[in-house]
């Protein structure tokens, strides 16, 4: 699964400030676009956004 940051149907250069997460398949196939929880929030809703990108499968690699 790959997930993309997206801001009025664009790629968002920064997951942070993006609009919406768009949740993809490995083929390519949109799965879901969720609402950034991390969109004007402070710590605890950048953690939220971690938490829902790890609710999905997705592993997280700094």
């Amino acid at each position: 699964m790959i997930v993309i940051p997206m801001s009025r149907g664009h790629l968002s250069g920064h997951f942070t400030k993006a609009q919406q997460l768009a949740f993809f398949s490995a083929e390519g196939q949109l799965l879901q676009l969720v609402d950034n929880p991390a969109l004007g929030g402070n710590c605890a809703a950048k953690s939220a956004m971690l938490n829902l990108i790890q609710q999905q499968g997705l592993r997280l690699y700094w």
